[in-house]
């Protein structure tokens, strides 16, 4: 199997540098509060604002979590048991977060499982490309 380029299902493309921004709440200043005893509450504003990161947030996990899957199920030959038993108990922390309310929770546990994945991923993305070498080489000769 080549290498798809479908990087909404696959990890492999998932940049992490978009990683890192994922659920991350920008500062936002209308706020409203009691002048007297300076008490604020979020504006509605913000409260949609941090729903929708809510949903950034879970749409992530469940990306990263469906890739992970998918590219064990494929290529679990190239993990050893103890890498796999910290993919997969990392992958369950992931999927118990995100039936909470905890953005950064979730956020934070996508990064560590892109973090723990991407040997994994390193080693997918050699075995695709020894396969194409591969192939050509067979091709080349007929």
């Amino acid at each position: 199997m080549g290498v798809t380029g479908d990087a909404q299902h696959d990890f492999l493309a998932y940049p992490l540098d978009r990683r890192r921004d994922v659920g991350r709440r920008p500062s936002i200043p209308d706020q409203v509060g009691d002048p007297i005893d300076g008490n604020t509450v979020p504006s509605r504003s913000e409260q949609d604002l941090e729903q929708r990161l809510l949903i950034v947030a879970r749409n992530d996990a469940e990306q990263i979590l469906a890739a992970l899957h998918k590219q064990l199920a494929e290529f679990g030959r190239l993990v050893e048991g103890a890498e796999r038993a910290r993919l997969e108990e990392a992958a369950a922390r992931l999927d118990k977060a995100r039936s909470t309310n905890d953005r950064e929770l979730i956020s934070e546990l996508v990064e560590q499982l892109n973090e723990l994945s991407t040997p994994f991923a390193g080693r997918i993305m050699d075995a695709a490309i020894k396969q194409a070498l591969q192939k050509k080489s067979v091709d080349e000769l007929s």
